[in-house]
């Protein structure tokens, strides 16, 4: 197995390939819902920031919480009412699990006049996890993928640049084109990098197709 990063391929040392093929990172993008109390709560804060978040995932079997797993969030994001991250989640959790929700932690960072900083968390309403598996494919094969969601992709411009310590962050990481990767149910945009070129196209998996695919011709 190979990373790709900045354009060159590394052999990856022996711990951290273990590490790609043991996790499934999910991306998420919500609105931020939280309870009328914890809203009154902010309210009273104005300077309160989002600074970061925990993910609860549950295996769900006929509905019913069956275990669970708590993760940080990373690469997190907040624009007005939206958060957007993603979690490296345990792949034997996923994939032996009927069904799976998610609960997102926020952190909640804010000061005092006075009395310094303080924080609190604060719990995001429960959604069910999209099992949809993405087939992307190439025309050549071997091409190293980049999966951005497309609110995410839209507010920064240096994506359009395709800046690489950027993307490296949305790097699908089982290998090379043609991949399979667990997605949620909403727009991304794939990135293709093959030969220092690249190329994009956006998809919209959907519930409908558990497995759906994309594919774009690169030369």
């Amino acid at each position: 197995m190979y990373r790709v990063l900045l354009g060159i391929i590394f052999l990856c040392g022996l711990s951290e390939l273990v590490k790609a093929q043991e996790e499934i990172r999910l991306y998420f993008v919500q609105k931020i819902n939280i309870s009328p109390a914890d809203k009154n709560k902010l309210n009273q804060l104005p300077n309160a920031t989002y600074a970061g978040a925990m993910v609860s995932i549950y295996q769900l079997t006929a509905g019913v919480k069956t275990d669970s797993v708590l993760v940080e969030a990373e690469d997190f994001q907040r624009w007005k009412d939206t958060v957007a991250f993603s979690a490296a989640v345990p792949a034997s959790f996923i994939t032996n699990a009927p069904g799976l929700s998610a609960s997102p932690l926020l952190h909640i960072v804010y000061s005092k006049p006075g009395r310094g900083d303080f924080s609190l968390d604060i719990k995001g309403k429960e959604k069910p996890v999209s099992q949809i598996q993405l087939k992307i494919k190439s025309d050549p094969s071997g091409a190293n993928v980049f999966l951005v969601p497309k609110i995410v992709w839209d507010r920064n411009p240096l994506f359009k640049r395709f800046d690489q310590s950027l993307l490296a962050h949305y790097n699908v990481y089982n290998g090379l084109t043609t991949v399979k990767v667990p997605v949620q149910e909403f727009v991304y945009v794939v990135v293709y990098s093959y030969n220092n070129h690249f190329k994009t196209i956006e998809c919209r998996p959907s519930h409908l197709n558990p497995v759906d695919s994309v594919y774009l011709k690169l030369n």
